[in-house]
């Protein structure tokens, strides 16, 4: 590796984490009162979840004696810790695991899981949570505290388009800031627990100071069903500066797509769905992330609306592989898919 080489590699980490704690500012908290009591602040923090929940199953008329609330949320809890002391209020004397320990602790179906390091462990398990949940028939309802987090709109608005009946029990849980590209998706429900999760940031002359106030604006939560409460991705400059995210229909000439890429389909021995190997750069994927173009419209070259970005130019080879490997993460909802232009994951 040649100076120049190494130099490069040096301001790709650099801007990679000024985007990563950038991203890390608009993340979903509990509220500082409850983080700064360790296991007993845990044990409330579940009780207080489960009543603002049964608030809204309420709401919903649905009958919650003889409903049973699951909560997961999922967390890198060493990076979460640190996130809580810097910005979220948590003194450095108290415990995120004390907490956990308390909220899982409280009750049964509620589980708060240390994933470790990696966003995309989080990502993963959010999405396998919310598959699973949404296919089982006697799960009524839905909360998903992914609000501030552009990654999720494409894997959302598959529910939007493809599964309405699905689409109408998910709740979105909202926080201080929630994402344009999940705002525009247009939500029937959307909550927000101001009396669960924090507000935002603390204020810089306020951190590390115990919370005893109310806070004076909502945010987001985990749920009865996948609930997240973590390291997921927010907003960058990248999609803050395009205004066509509610825009539509968009296009691409078929000649500038390269959809050839994606067929024919394969299967293996067993006769399941198998994806086409793709080799791609670790650090185009990281570039491709930030860009938050739609799947639609640069695989398959057409977008009736959704909220993501459009104005990009045609994507070359590497940059179109680098973006069907993403959208890949977002599982197919079909059982036995036989759609060779299909440009979600399979086996």
């Amino acid at each position: 590796m040649d100076d120049l080489q190494y130099i490069n590699k040096i301001r790709n980490w650099v801007d990679n984490h000024k985007s990563y704690e950038a991203q890390r500012q608009k993340e979903i908290e509990f509220r500082a009162n409850f983080l700064n009591k360790n296991e007993e602040g845990g044990l409330e923090a579940a009780d207080e979840l489960s009543n603002r929940v049964k608030d809204h199953l309420i709401d919903l008329n649905i009958d919650v004696n003889g409903t049973d609330i699951i909560v997961r949320a999922y967390a890198n809890i060493g990076g979460l810790a640190q996130a809580c002391t810097t910005k979220g209020g948590m003194t450095k004397l108290a415990s995120l695991g004390s907490f956990v320990k308390g909220f899982n602790g409280r009750r049964a179906l509620f589980d708060f899981v240390d994933v470790g390091g990696g966003k995309e462990r989080a990502d993963h398990k959010i999405r396998e949570s919310l598959t699973f949940y949404t296919n089982n028939a006697q799960c009524r309802r839905v909360l998903l505290g992914v609000a501030h987090d552009a990654g999720y709109a494409p894997f959302l608005q598959d529910f939007a388009s493809d599964k309405p009946e699905i689409w109408k029990r998910i709740t979105v849980l909202e926080g201080y800031y929630t994402n344009p590209a999940i705002e525009q998706l247009g939500f029937e429900r959307r909550l927000k627990m101001s009396t669960v999760f924090a507000a935002g940031p603390a204020p810089s002359g306020r951190r590390n100071q115990p919370s005893q106030q109310p806070a004076p604006a909502p945010t987001p939560t985990p749920n009865p069903a996948p609930a997240t409460n973590t390291t997921n991705t927010a907003t960058t400059e990248a999609d803050q500066n395009h205004s066509d995210i509610s825009q539509g229909p968009h296009t691409i000439p078929p000649a500038m797509v390269l959809t050839d890429r994606l067929g024919p389909v394969q299967k293996d021995a067993q006769g399941y769905r198998v994806d086409k190997p793709l080799a791609v750069d670790p650090r185009l994927v990281a570039a491709i992330k930030e860009l938050h173009l739609c799947p639609r419209l640069y695989l398959k070259g057409y977008c009736k609306a959704c909220g993501l970005r459009h104005d990009y130019k045609p994507l070359n080879t590497n940059k179109y592989d680098t973006l069907w490997l993403l959208t890949r993460r977002n599982p197919c909802m079909e059982a036995h898919c036989n759609d060779p232009n299909c440009i979600r994951g399979h086996k």
